[in-house]
């Protein structure tokens, strides 16, 4: 069974009804980040400045989760989860590495150390193409085309953007930082 990855965002400032894909694949990128580490708020920033990019949910979905490992340092990340370390465990284990670490970026299922917006940009076709439509709340429709019943799973998200947390403790006390495209 292939797996179609749709990302459902709740945004404070975000005014679209409807998300398009317009038969291009859109490639995922994921940052495995925490609060708690001195290197993770340069990444997080570098992330955050994605929502100014054109292509952003056309060509490209960046998603951010947090990882629990580094809350013994002193800072005890509020938006970290088991989970999250658990998943990027995974991603080590497929790629046959005894490493993981923060800030990790992954892009569509391979470690990415480009970190380049010109990567982001390229475009693949795809046959489907999916289009999402905000219908208020927690609900919204997806309409696809070139699917053939139980051959695809539709996976979704809720992110959030714009979350600030005053670091209290551990490597970046007294920081406030932001996260935007946050799993939760």
């Amino acid at each position: 069974m292939k797996a179609i990855l749709l990302f459902f965002f709740v945004f404070t400032s975000y005014a679209k009804t409807e998300i398009s894909n317009d038969s291009t694949k859109i490639q995922l990128l994921e940052l495995f980040s925490t609060q708690s580490c001195s290197s993770c708020p340069p990444a997080q920033k570098w992330v955050s400045e994605l929502q100014n990019e054109s292509e952003l949910y056309k060509t490209f979905v960046p998603v951010v989760y947090h990882v629990d490992y580094w809350d013994y340092l002193g800072w005890k990340d509020p938006y970290s989860k088991k989970e999250y370390s658990d998943y990027q465990r995974s991603y080590s284990a497929k790629w046959n590495s005894k490493t993981i670490y923060t800030p990790m970026f992954v892009l569509d299922g391979g470690e990415w150390r480009a970190r380049s917006r010109n990567t982001l940009k390229k475009t693949l076709t795809s046959k489907i193409k999916l289009v999402v439509k905000f219908l208020g709340g927690n609900k919204f429709e997806v309409r696809a085309n070139n699917i053939k019943p139980n051959l695809y799973t539709l996976h979704s998200a809720l992110m959030i953007n714009d979350v600030k947390t005053k670091v209290r403790a551990g490597e970046n006390r007294g920081r406030i930082l932001k996260q935007d495209f946050y799993c939760c």
